[in-house]
């Protein structure tokens, strides 16, 4: 971590507490540091040794190698004999830290590159900027093909970090698709420090994320995430899956890496369509993405708010549609050879991953669809690659009529009802689209409808719908009119 101009040390982060539950033979133990210090004193076989093996640097870093938890690298020391001290057949502990930043009138961080992790299933293992000094990469770097490399190295904890409050520093969740791609090209022009951040299994890459931020030229700053392997076993034990609020799990995660390097937001990119709900079931909206929906993001920021001096969240796309969307990534040419969306591309076993669309899914369907309107024919097939475009397989009619509201909304995360609809509407009168037959069947089906949407409705769509919690240094709309 380093700081501006004032004294060294006096504006870094420090240990304030530590704890250790029901990890060897330590029950529910605290330990208090004073001004950033902790002094451990006992007798031989007391746990001052071990009380240090897995809070430092276990806590830190979240691996559980036993050399790394012998302070001799030796290979007894495991984190199961832990767990396990007292014969027990199976056995849950926790172990805690707790930083604060000393108090001072002119206090200011500039970066920073700790690790951060628990053993407290299921939580983040590593809180790490892209330096992460050799990690291994999974399935290796991305695929020269689909970018100019690797994405650009952070310098988080480098010296001479530009200090908050000197310009923007927003940080930017980012999966590769077109939402966040959309965000990170309006936000970067009000602020060019920007950094991408992206979840994964620690080590992990995938090239559907890192193909497109490669082609930001942006720094990415990174967590490591492990799932519990008892939630992997949940169809064996009996128990229904449900959704996990994963974006809700990532804002959250999220907020601790701003703070911890020194960034101003959490800008999302979660857009109007996010706050519709999936279905409803006796009378009551269900919405399966609800983490990303407005009554979320404005429920999150109260609680970001009982805190002062965390850093701001939003979403950069809240009052926006997926067709505002489509039309400003059409308009991004630099990164259609690169983005994907589709579900394969992230599946958890590489061996099941695809380097390619898939062309089936529902997410295939409705990227094909939302495009459609505002890219050529040609450059959208290019899009697809060594698959057929899903617009071109008259198989695929019964999923693009669920999008467009027969039957229930996919458990995806795709557009509003009326929004593929305009969507069918608009890319059938392309002259390039004349002799898509399935877009063509489509598109008289939805028009004869009775509720299709009217040209007004179309046309409002396009531009802002509702309201949005972004603040003034980052309303790129408000920035664009003053530019003219």
């Amino acid at each position: 971590m380093v700081s501006g101009q004032a004294v060294p040390g006096r504006e870094r982060f420090r240990p304030t507490r530590a704890g250790v539950i029901n990890v060897w033979d330590y029950v529910d133990e605290e330990f208090a540091f004073a001004d950033g210090r902790l002094a451990l004193r006992g007798h031989n076989g007391s746990g001052k040794t071990k009380a240090l093996e897995v809070l430092f640097p276990f806590v830190l870093d979240g691996v559980a190698d036993s050399r790394r938890l012998d302070p001799f690298s030796g290979e007894n020391r495991t984190m199961k004999s832990n767990l396990l001290f007292r014969g027990q057949d199976s056995e849950y502990g926790y172990v805690w830290m707790e930083f604060a930043q000393p108090p001072s009138d002119n206090s200011k961080i500039s970066q920073a590159e700790p690790g951060a992790g628990s053993n407290r299933p299921p939580a983040p293992s590593g809180l790490r900027s892209d330096e992460e000094r050799g990690a291994p990469k999974e399935d290796g770097a991305p695929k020269a093909a689909r970018g100019p490399g690797r994405p650009r190295e952070s310098t988080a904890g480098e010296p001479g970090g530009r200090p908050p409050g000197s310009a923007q520093r927003p940080m930017i969740p980012f999966g590769g698709g077109i939402d966040s791609i959309v965000s990170v090209e309006k936000i970067r022009v009000l602020a060019p420090d920007s950094a991408l951040f992206v979840v994964s299994k620690p080590g992990a890459r995938f090239d559907a994320i890192e193909a497109p931020a490669a082609v930001t030229g942006l720094p990415v700053i990174r967590a490591g995430r492990e799932i519990d392997p008892q939630l992997l076993r949940s169809a064996e034990l009996g128990f229904r899956n449900g959704h996990v609020p994963v974006t809700g799990i990532i804002s959250a995660i999220a907020i601790l890496a701003a703070v911890l390097d020194g960034r101003d937001a959490v800008v999302m990119s979660n857009e109007w369509s996010a706050s519709a709900p999936t279905l409803e079931h006796d009378g009551k909206p269900v919405n399966h993405q609800y983490s990303k929906s407005a009554s979320f993001e404005e429920a999150f920021r109260a609680v970001l708010a009982a805190t002062p001096g965390l850093p701001g969240y939003f979403s950069a796309l809240r009052d926006r549609t997926e067709l505002w969307v489509g039309d400003e990534f059409a308009r991004l040419g630099q990164y259609h050879a690169t983005f994907r969306s589709c579900n394969r591309a992230f599946h958890l076993d590489p061996a099941r991953r695809l380097d390619h669309w898939c062309g089936q899914c529902d997410k295939c369907c409705f990227i094909d669809l939302i495009l459609a309107p505002f890219m050529p024919a040609s450059a959208l097939r290019a899009v697809f690659d060594v698959v057929p475009e899903p617009l071109a397989e008259p198989g695929l009619a019964p999923k693009f009529r669920t999008l467009l509201g027969s039957g229930t909304k996919p458990f995806e995360c795709v557009g509003e009802v009326n929004e593929c609809r305009a969507a069918v509407l608009l890319a059938a009168r392309r002259p390039d689209r004349a002799g898509c037959a399935l877009l063509q069947e489509l598109a008289a089906e939805v028009a004869a409808r009775p509720d299709a949407p009217a040209e007004a409705e179309i046309e409002a769509m396009q531009r802002p719908v509702g309201k949005n919690f972004i603040p003034g240094p980052y309303d790129f709309e408000a920035a664009s009119r003053a530019h003219g």
